[in-house]
């Protein structure tokens, strides 16, 4: 159909009307097939509970859904460390407990590997925990205790600030998700 003299094609997505206005979401040009979808990630550990960064750079692949993880590992007693790594889909391993989606990271024409290195150099600038403790003795009484859950909240904060990490769509699920209700099929990831 030819479009009025003055106006878009009838393909165009904007209206050009005074009375109505139709605004393109964002998530109409944020997908899976040009981003890569983030997520907080909670695993059950003892004492407690721990948490990574999950980027969901293989979400269809058909025989093992797969990712990289950033977090920092060890314990309060001897410090901890970066590490980075690919994993399965936190919900497929034993000990996945959550996942929170985060935001976005934009693939562009970079491969997985290129921007996994960006966001690890942004990770890179965030210092890991340090010892906090000697058996049962605080070494820095007046320090706050710091744990990966304060790690990963400076990195995400980092990765938002060097523009890495772009914000949630208006109408992308932000909600934390637990295994138990995706294993009763109430979620569709």
């Amino acid at each position: 159909m030819p479009s009025v003299r003055g106006s878009p094609p009838s393909s165009s997505p904007i209206i050009h009307s005074p009375s109505k206005f139709n605004f393109i979401s964002i998530s109409t040009m944020v997908s899976q097939d040009t981003h890569y979808k983030v997520f907080l990630a909670e695993y059950c550990r003892i004492p407690e509970n721990h948490h990574a960064i999950y980027i969901d750079s293989h979400p269809s692949d058909p025989v093992s859904r797969h990712g990289q993880i950033f977090h920092v590992i060890g314990s309060l007693q001897t410090g901890l460390k970066f590490e980075t790594r690919t994993v399965v889909f936190p919900f497929d391993t034993p000990g996945g407990e959550s996942i929170q989606h985060i935001g976005w990271i934009l693939k562009g024409d970079q491969t997985a590997e290129e921007c996994f290195r960006r966001v690890e150099a942004v990770c890179l600038t965030i210092p890991p925990p340090k010892k906090q403790y000697n058996l049962m003795k605080r070494l820095y009484p007046d320090e706050p205790i710091r744990h990966c859950q304060h790690w990963i909240q400076e990195a995400k904060e980092a990765l938002f600030a060097a523009n890495i990490l772009e914000p949630l769509n208006p109408d992308d699920d932000g909600q934390v998700i637990l295994r138990e209700t995706t294993e009763r099929g109430a979620v569709a990831l």
